[in-house]
Order: structure tokens, then C-alpha cells, then sequence
């Protein structure tokens, strides 16, 4: 906010010229910070919107690789409890 009340400062202002310039200043930089803080904010938002979507895409991966994971140990452990089953019934027989 200085050098915007600097730039216009003659050193012949009044106290009441000052104010007003302090006040024109600051409304300015209010308004320059608060669209500077919202194109931060879009950028921030964007950017965790597309982490929060990779995120999503690696963890499904992840869940249908351990499902695949254990459809197959699954289906090997049936395979080795049809196995054992056969066994008994031919040791019986």
C-alpha cells in the first residue's frame, strides 16, 4: 500500500488529501489481493480436483487387482479342495 500513496504523494497534501488517497489505496489493493486470492484458490481447487481423480482411478486399480488377487487364490484353493476330495474318494474306494 506504500508506494500507491508514495506514487501520488506530493509532500504538499493536506491530511484530508492524504486520507483520501490512503482510502483510494486501499480499496484498490483490496480488490487487486481478493481476485489475486481467488485465481490462487481456482488453481489450488483444480489441482486437488485432479489429484482427488487420479486417486480415485489408482485405488480402484487397486481394489480390482486384489479382487482379481482373490478370485484366483480362490479359485486354486477350490481347485485344491476338489483335488483332496478326489483323493479321499479313490483311497476309500
Amino acid at each position: 500500500m506504500e508506494p500507491k500513496i508514495r506514487k501520488r504523494n506530493p509532500s504538499t497534501l493536506t491530511c484530508n488529501e492524504l486520507t483520501n488517497r490512503l482510502a483510494d489505496a486501499s480499496k484498490s489493493i483490496i480488490t487487486d489481493s481478493c481476485k489475486n486470492y481467488c485465481q490462487h484458490t481456482s488453481k489450488v481447487q483444480k489441482s486437488y480436483w485432479d489429484k482427488g481423480s487420479l486417486m480415485e482411478n489408482v485405488l480402484e486399480m487397486l481394489s480390482l487387482q486384489n479382487n482379481d488377487s482373490e478370485n484366483d487364490s480362490g479359485s486354486d484353493s477350490s481347485n485344491k479342495d476338489t483335488i483332496s476330495e478326489n483323493s479321499e474318494e479313490k483311497a476309500i474306494k
